[in-house]
């Protein structure tokens, strides 16, 4: 089962998809929060910071941020959790052009649903975000948009990160935060692929040359 199959299987997906649709939130980009925050743990998922604070339920809400004031039974909610997020959500994309991407409309959130990120920490954690979305697309079938996030991540370009949020790539110019993990995003299956591809040949050349070594003995 899908990560999408097992959202949409829970008792509480259609509540959820209620308030996300009355809020303006596209199915694709609310999964894929979900799906990088919780996973299927889903509603009880609770995370210990380091700061002391803690980030409860579907969306990872935290005491200090989107979740101050709640508390820990109310965020465990998942149409309590979801209308939080959901009411930041629609603030951070009402600010973009209605035909904007994916990749930002999830950059948008970066900055508004995940308060108190600075730079570093995007630049540690969009990656993972980013695989998430294009997962999620794909698994609901959107394959135009899933190969417009590939595209753009392939050549390195967004219409604009979020101020603060950006890191000098070669050669001096400014690119994406996530621009320095690029290649691991975009050629990760390829590359796991080829790593384990040569790990076998050689594996196969040393059990060759043991074989040979033993016969000339």
């Amino acid at each position: 089962m899908s990560f999408t199959q097992w959202l949409q299987s829970q008792p509480w997906y259609a509540q959820v998809k209620s308030v996300m649709d009355a809020n303006g939130i596209p199915l694709y980009l609310w999964a894929a929060v979900i799906r990088d925050e919780s996973g299927q743990t889903g509603p009880s998922d609770v995370g210990y910071e380091k700061d002391g604070s803690v980030s409860i339920g579907l969306f990872q809400l935290n005491s200090n941020g989107v979740g101050a004031g709640q508390t820990q039974g109310a965020l465990m909610d998942p149409v309590t959790n979801a209308t939080l997020a959901a009411n930041v959500m629609k603030g951070a994309l009402s600010k973009l052009p209605d035909n904007a991407t994916p990749i930002e409309q999830l950059r948008a959130l970066e900055t508004a649903a995940w308060p108190g990120n600075d730079a570093t920490l995007i630049a540690k954690e969009e990656p993972t975000r980013i695989a998430a979305l294009y997962a999620t697309l794909k698994e609901l079938g959107l394959n135009t948009l899933a190969a417009s996030v590939r595209a753009v991540v392939a050549v390195g370009l967004t219409a604009g990160p979020p101020a603060g949020a950006t890191q000098p790539g070669q050669d001096g110019e400014t690119g994406p935060s996530w621009w320095p993990t690029l290649p691991l995003f975009v050629h990760g299956i390829e590359r796991s692929a080829m790593i384990y591809g040569a790990a076998a040949a050689l594996f196969a050349g040393g059990i060759a040359l043991m074989s040979r070594g033993g016969s000339d003995s």
